[in-house]
């Protein structure tokens, strides 16, 4: 058994999944920029998102820290990958959410329908006819060769945090975490020692490198497939990689 079914749709924090519509109005402004505002009955529990010019990306909070952000401080529950456009013609997912301890990475979570004043909902296919010509510009620059392999070699690393080259419960509960695994400690642990087992892993050894990369490409119940974009995100990058320019 792998941790497929750890899969979340959405943020941990279920307040934060809602309906957000775009203003305009210049008194809500952040940094010349329009925001968008949770569809709630309680103003005091509403979110909002605005586009931080510091961290270059987009960012959510309560709506009661909206003077403060526009007077320059930073706060923030969730923020998209840094340089991502909410408009993008995909739709934008791959998110982060602060657990309290620390950021963990959405896959699942971001955007899912654009809401305008009009009451037009934008789906991915309409999205994916808007303005072709200009996406067909973009990718004529070429773009740095990243491997998927290479990609991977670089998440595992990053999650082995005594660099020993192997991932133990604590490890890999930080990985789990990342692709939506919110359980107890002990449901962890029988998670862990079952994923092992799957590996032909002894949970006291840990995973290796190689039985990790057999972890994240295996589709599959006992696996737990991440593409490529995923994978960057627990890095904390922006998937394509950006273009090589000569």
């Amino acid at each position: 058994m792998g941790l497929s079914r750890w899969l979340r749709v959405g943020f941990a924090a279920e307040g934060i999944n809602g309906e957000y519509r775009e203003s305009r109005l210049k008194e809500l402004m952040v940094n010349d920029r329009e925001i968008y505002l949770e569809k709630a009955d309680s103003t005091e529990m509403r979110h909002f998102l605005y586009w931080s010019k510091v961290e270059q990306r987009w960012k959510g909070t309560l709506y009661s820290n909206l003077q403060r952000i526009q007077g320059g401080k930073q706060s923030a529950i969730i923020g998209a990958p840094q340089m991502a456009d909410i408009l993008d013609c995909a739709l934008l997912k791959g998110w982060h959410e602060w657990t309290g301890a620390d950021w963990a990475y959405r896959p699942n979570a971001g955007v899912g329908a654009l809401g305008v004043c009009s009451e037009l909902v934008v789906n991915n296919k309409a999205l994916d006819s808007v303005d072709d010509k200009k996406r067909k510009r973009s990718d004529e620059a070429p773009r740095r060769v990243h491997s998927r392999e290479e990609l991977i070699k670089e998440v595992f690393a990053h999650f082995d945090t005594n660099k020993d080259g192997k991932l133990k419960a604590k490890e890999m509960l930080a990985f789990a975490s990342s692709v939506g695994f919110d359980g107890t400690e002990e449901e962890w642990q029988e998670e862990y020692r079952l994923i092992c087992e799957g590996l032909g892993r002894s949970p006291d050894e840990g995973i290796d490198e190689v039985s990790f990369l057999r972890l994240v490409n295996e589709d599959t119940d006992d696996g737990c497939y991440c593409s490529d974009k995923e994978l960057a995100g627990m890095l904390g990058r922006k998937w394509p990689p950006p273009r090589v320019v000569s």
